[in-house]
C-alpha cells in the first residue's frame, strides 16, 4: 500500500478492490448483449455498470464476467425531491508515456464518466512514478463538461510527487462540487514546461444523492 494519510487508506483500498473485481461503469450506443460474445465480456465483471446512450438506461451484470447478463434497472432520479445517494468512485490515470506531456491541455486515454449531478465530496492521488519536467511545469485538473471548472488548481509539478501531500479536495467541506450540466469527464493542463516523465493515479469520490 502506497504512505497514504489515514483518511485515504480506506478508500484506496477500497478503490483497488473494486479493481481486482472488474467492477466498472461503461457507456454503449444500444441494449448490452448477454452471453459469451456479450458486451464486455472478459473485461466487466458482476456489478458493472452498462449506460445504453441511446435512451439513458442503465443495465448491470448480474452474471459473471466471463458470461456477462445485463439488467436493466432504475435508480432514484438524482433531481429527485428525496431519495438514498450512491456513493461512487471515479478513478483515472495521467501516463505521460500514453498521454503526453507538452504545454496545453488534453484528454487522459484512461478517463473517466463523472454523471449529470454528481457532488463531488473529495479526492487524493497516488504517485505511482515522480513526474519529471525540462523546466517549472504545472498541472492542473479540469472538468469538461462544465464550463472547464477546475478540479485541482496548477499547482507545480513537484508537488505531485510528494506523497504526503496528496489530499487534492478536502472532504466534505464547501470545497465539494456540482455537475449540473450532464455528464463530464476529466483533463489535464500543462503549463510552463513539459512534462518529460511521471504517472499519477487519481480517485475523486462523489454521491448521487436527490434533491440534495
Amino acid at each position: 500500500m502506497p504512505n497514504l494519510p489515514s483518511h485515504a487508506k480506506d478508500v484506496w483500498l477500497l478503490s483497488n478492490r473494486v479493481e481486482e473485481l472488474s467492477i466498472y461503469d461503461v457507456t454503449v450506443k444500444g441494449i448490452p448483449i448477454d452471453g459469451l460474445q456479450g458486451t464486455g465480456v472478459n473485461i466487466l465483471g458482476k456489478g458493472s455498470i452498462c449506460i445504453d446512450t441511446n435512451t439513458g438506461t442503465r443495465y448491470i451484470n448480474m452474471g459473471t464476467k466471463d458470461l456477462p447478463t445485463w439488467i436493466s434497472f432504475t435508480p432514484i432520479p438524482t433531481l429527485a425531491p428525496s431519495g438514498h445517494g450512491i456513493f461512487r468512485l471515479a478513478k483515472f490515470t495521467y501516463d505521460q508515456t500514453l498521454d503526453g506531456g507538452g504545454i496545453g491541455t488534453r484528454t487522459p486515454i484512461n478517463k473517466v464518466i463523472i454523471p449529470n449531478g454528481a457532488i463531488i465530496t473529495g479526492g487524493f492521488f497516488v504517485s505511482l512514478t515522480d513526474l519529471e519536467s525540462s523546466g517549472a511545469a504545472t498541472l492542473a485538473i479540469g472538468l469538461i463538461g462544465l464550463g472547464n471548472s477546475i478540479l485541482v488548481p496548477a499547482r507545480a509539478y513537484g508537488d505531485f510527487n510528494n506523497i504526503q501531500n496528496n489530499n487534492i479536495l478536502p472532504w466534505f467541506t464547501s470545497s465539494v462540487i456540482r455537475i449540473n450540466n450532464g455528464p463530464a469527464t476529466v483533463n489535464f493542463t500543462i503549463a510552463g514546461a513539459a512534462i518529460t516523465a511521471g504517472q499519477l493515479e487519481f480517485h475523486f469520490f462523489y454521491f448521487l444523492a436527490g434533491g440534495v
